[in-house]
């Protein structure tokens, strides 16, 4: 026992020496150097770059979605194949200058679908917006504002059934036989609003921005 003893203190003690130089060499090293963490007056705050920059600022997002399903023997479901497509576009051209914020949006979007029902595509979702709106920020918090919103959709409007039928007015009959009838032409109905108000910011952090406008307006 005591030679097993004396060997393994003879491998341990020349490790455990090794190991405490290198620990001692370490902390002489980190005793030197400064510290990691800055003084809080060495701290310097970055302002952001394009926080209320004048001038223009475009801004363009384009979007396309695709679905497809599949029905067999569903309670309430036709069986067949039903695909749904669409695109959509998100675009703004905002205008700073002085007290003046000049905010424009554009919004399009189009969604067709496809049923065992009904086999052709018919538009689902069919809209085109645009909003301009004239902010005067005689503070950070309030000031009047100007705007108007135009709201219509882009394509003719569709009756699609199934099969052929009857299409009728009141007592006159305005079509026979047919499956599809066309309702509104192209951006029709078109409605146009107008406002005039003042608005009031809470808040206008880039995480939470509020805009809470109220005033008198007209539609048409």
């Amino acid at each position: 026992m005591r030679r097993l003893f004396r060997t393994m203190s003879r491998s341990i003690m020349p490790g455990l020496s090794i190991l405490a130089l290198a620990c001692a060499a370490t902390a002489t090293a980190h005793a030197g150097e400064p510290s990691l963490l800055p003084k809080s007056e060495e701290v310097v705050k970055v302002v952001d770059p394009d926080a209320r920059k004048e001038g223009l600022h475009p801004y363009l997002m384009l979007g396309a979605s695709v679905a497809l399903s599949s029905n067999s023997s569903f309670v309430g479901q036709s069986d067949g194949n039903s695909m749904t497509a669409g695109l959509n576009m998100l675009g703004r051209l905002d205008y700073l200058k002085g007290k003046w914020d000049w905010r424009n949006t554009l919004k399009v979007d189009e969604v067709f679908t496809r049923t065992p029902v009904i086999n052709d595509f018919v538009k689902s979702i069919d809209q085109l917006a645009f909003e301009s709106v004239v902010y005067l920020n005689l503070s950070e918090l309030v000031g009047p504002f100007l705007s108007a919103k135009l709201d219509t959709p882009m394509l003719k409007g569709y009756d699609t059934r199934p099969g052929a039928v009857d299409y009728m007015v009141g007592t006159e009959t305005i079509a026979t036989q047919v499956s599809r009838l066309q309702l509104t032409d192209g951006f029709q109905p078109l409605s146009l609003k107008e406002a005039i108000g003042v608005f009031v910011r809470p808040s206008n952090e880039p995480t939470l921005q509020l805009n809470i406008r109220a005033g008198f307006g007209s539609s048409c």
